[in-house]
């Protein structure tokens, strides 16, 4: 698999790849629907990125900073590019990852 960065990536593409986990929160919105609101970076630039309830997700405050894998679509949403994904889980191989990623 090779590196997908963020700078290049078009709407209605799948994505699967590594990234830094640059912020990342819990929302609600106002349905009472809770999901994890973040941001990832590489050495492209950042894009945002959206885990729905039903996304599996293992990344929380901890995580910020670190490398996390990521499982997505492309979407476009108030006319910016942001990722709907349907995996995101914390890399613990994270050092060696991080050098490529900044490069």
């Amino acid at each position: 698999m090779y590196h997908m960065n963020l700078k290049e990536l078009t709407v209605g593409q799948p994505i699967t790849g590594y990234y830094i986990l640059r912020s990342g929160k819990t929302v609600t919105t106002t349905e009472g629907k809770t999901f994890y609101c973040a941001t990832v970076l590489d050495g492209s630039g950042t894009m945002d990125v959206r885990c729905w309830q039903n996304a599996d997700n293992s990344a929380d405050e901890k995580t910020i900073g670190e490398v996390v894998y990521l499982e997505g679509e492309v979407k476009l949403y108030w006319e910016s590019r942001q990722i709907c994904c349907r995996l995101l889980r914390r890399v613990l191989f994270r050092r060696a990852l991080r050098r490529v990623l900044l490069v």
